[in-house]
Formats: C-alpha cells, structure tokens, sequence
C-alpha cells in the first residue's frame, strides 16, 4: 500500500509516511530473517517462525 502511495501521490507528507512505513517493514523483516537463521537452538519454533516471516514478505 505504501508503495502505491509513493507512485500516486504528490503530496509530501504522505510520501513521508509511506517511506517510513517502508523502511521500518524492510528492517522487521531482516530482523525475522536473521532470527530465522538462529532456528536450529530451538527446532519447535522454526515452522512458526518460517511463517510468520512468509507472511510479511507476502505483505511487503
């Protein structure tokens, strides 16, 4: 959704928010990904977590 904020609009603020927005979803999601690499001390969580970091790729 911010992404098409960025290429619809011209209106500064709002170009604003949807960049941050970006930013702090791309850092979340490489945070997942370097927890995701840690999986192998704790095998139960490894399909949660598999999950739930495919589901904010999808979003993103």
């Amino acid at each position: 959704m911010s992404r098409n904020i960025l290429r619809y609009t011209t209106n500064l603020e709002l170009q604003s928010i949807a960049t941050n927005i970006i930013s702090a979803q791309t850092e979340s999601i490489s945070n997942m990904q370097a927890i995701q690499c840690k999986c192998n001390i704790c095998p139960k969580l490894k399909p949660i977590l598999y999950a739930i970091i495919n589901n904010a790729m999808r979003r993103h």
